[in-house]
């Protein structure tokens, strides 16, 4: 056989030497046996090329693609030996690069398909997030891109949502920007740093205003208790400071800590109080045995002479307290009596308590003194009772002639003296508990002489029509207006409409004839169950006095016939 012509049985020298030409390791027994015995190459989470195995397979790759080239040297000479040798001093030309993950030492980089890596920015690998520095390296840990921050694991992936750091809390979006400053997550808001971006807790003051955040970084709104005193966080989350609305409650916040204050608070020159729970109160207050009135629309305590409930009163002008005895106000002497209602006397008082008063229709001037504030010793005086003009005085000379004033017990029976220290008669004065007693033409108590005239005026009207608004006797009244009416017969004002009448006198729970009688339907516009809807006049034994409505005259008509859903008693006579 000639050296030149090939045969199968000569196929694995052919290869042998093929291997030795091309410089490829040619393993032996002992060497098989030592690389069985070896672990399998590995690589950092996952990400395998098999090294090892690779190289292996390289190799083998190019003994088949090369094998019939090999054959053609091994028979035909040094031609094609040379031209083998060639090919495989270029691996790129002999074999298809292998994308995916290589290492380096200790670092790792990206091999694409087309045999090029990335470098010097994001790549996205199998729905991950990589980034590469500018020698092509995976980068991991916190990185800076331009303004913005990112989180890369240890295996390179970048991070998203929430990420806790050495036992801080950060926010990474959905792009992987770790968030500064204000960043709502789901429903809930929170604050991260501005330079390290860690999650915040606890009061906060951002942009000069204060902010509280839980412990879970949440930013807290509404009702807010810390160590025993409130704050109020309106819906930004800034907490509230000075006087502060919340649903329909007035609040005062102290202006520096922003704690909710309560008690007494002096503000712009004004007081006002706040009850235990914060809220600002209006109306009546009384503490003690003192009472104060607080404006309904703003809060401010009233002060000097003011009009409530239709009387006029008088409130310190220091202590905002009402006053409930004589005192003198701008050189006029003024009486009070318990219920804080005030009367004008007509006597001057100067500076040194000289006090003198003309006796009204007439030219007599009375002159005295006033003593302890309260009382007014005649210079000369009289003993017993007196009339002047059209008046009746009454002076005590065992008591260093101290002419009677407000409410006197003489001979057994109450009296009650004007301010002009006039005995009052056919009128009505306040009896100190929110009604009121009817004085005679003798200055005596007698109730029932003023219902006798508000069950004679009532019935006078019957008959007449019911005009909304109206107060004319001849051409029509509403149902308030004919109690206002009747009552204004015995010098009373129980207020122009039904819902006014419901702070007349005292609720009672019994009606007596004179009493007011409102109503409660659940059926007006816009209706409101704290207000009534109808007014009439008790008559007694079951039967009132009213205007009953459009289309309705005055009648006189059993309560029992009104089929009201509640039925308030207000007495104003006692």
């Amino acid at each position: 056989m000639m050296r030149n012509e090939c045969v199968a049985a000569d196929l694995p020298f052919v290869r042998l030497w093929a291997r030795r030409k091309m410089g490829l390791h040619v393993e032996g027994r002992r060497d098989k046996a030592a690389r069985l015995r070896q672990p399998a190459a590995t690589t950092e989470t996952g990400r395998s090329s098999e090294r090892v195995g690779m190289s292996i397979s390289m190799g083998q790759r190019v003994g088949k693609s090369a094998l019939a080239v090999v054959v053609a040297a091994a028979c035909s000479g040094a031609a094609a030996t040379t031209a083998l040798v060639s090919e495989a001093s270029n691996p790129q030309t002999a074999y298809a690069a292998q994308a995916g993950w290589k290492k380096s030492g200790k670092r790792w980089w990206y091999q694409n398909d087309d045999g090029s890596y990335p470098k010097s920015g994001w790549k996205s690998i199998s729905k991950e997030w990589y980034l590469f520095d500018q020698s092509g390296y995976m980068l991991t840990g916190w990185q800076q891109v331009g303004d913005t921050w990112y989180y890369l694991d240890g295996s390179g992936v970048m991070q998203t949502g929430w990420l806790q750091q050495k036992g801080k809390w950060y926010y990474l979006s959905k792009s992987g920007a770790m968030k500064t400053g204000w960043g709502k997550v789901g429903k809930t808001w929170y604050y991260f740093d501005t330079n390290s971006g860690a999650m915040r807790t606890g009061w906060q003051q951002i942009d000069g205003k204060w902010y509280y955040l839980d412990g879970s970084g949440a930013m807290q709104i509404g009702w807010l208790q810390q160590k025993g005193k409130w704050y109020y966080l309106s819906k930004s989350g800034a907490m509230k400071t000075g006087w502060g609305k919340v649903g329909k409650t007035q609040y005062y916040f102290d202006a520096s800590s922003g704690a909710m204050r309560t008690g007494w608070l002096e503000d712009a020159g004004n007081w006002y109080y706040l009850d235990g729970s914060g809220a600002m109160h209006t109306g009546w207050l009384k503490k003690g045995r003192t009472s104060y009135f607080l404006n309904p629309s703003t809060g401010a305590a009233l002060r000097g002479f003011q009009y409530v409930g239709g009387s006029l009163r008088f409130f310190d002008e220091t202590s905002c307290a009402m006053v409930t005895k004589p005192f003198v106000a701008g050189s006029q002497f003024y009486l009070a009596d318990e219920g804080g209602v005030v009367e004008p006397t007509g006597w001057h008082v100067d500076a040194h308590n000289n006090a003198s008063m003309t006796v009204p229709g007439s030219s007599v001037t009375l002159t005295g003194k006033l003593v302890g504030g309260t009382r007014i010793q005649l210079t000369q005086g009289w003993n017993g009772w007196r009339t002047i003009g059209k008046n009746t005085y009454y002076c005590d000379a065992a008591n260093n002639n101290t002419i009677a004033m407000g409410w006197q017990k003489i001979g057994g029976e109450q009296y009650y003296f004007d301010g002009s220290c006039a005995m009052v008669k056919q009128a009505c004065v306040p009896a100190g508990d929110g009604t009121y007693w009817y004085m005679d033409k003798n200055g005596r108590h007698n109730k029932q002489e003023a219902v006798n005239i508000l069950m004679r005026t009532a019935k006078s009207l019957l008959g007449l029509k019911y005009v909304w608004g109206g107060l004319d006797p001849e051409k029509g009244m509403d149902c308030s207006g004919f109690v206002y009416y009747c009552y204004s017969k015995i010098g009373l004002d129980p207020g122009r409409s039904s819902y006014a009448m419901q702070n007349a006198g005292v609720e009672v729970s019994s009606p007596q004839a004179g009493d007011i009688v409102l109503m409660y339907y659940n059926q007006a516009p816009n209706y409101d169950p704290n207000l009534s809807e109808h007014a009439a006049l008790f008559a007694g034994g079951g039967m009132i006095y009213e205007e009953p409505g459009p289309g309705g005259k005055c009648q006189y008509v059993p309560l029992a016939s009104k089929y009201s859903n509640k039925y308030v008693y207000r007495q104003l006579l006692s």
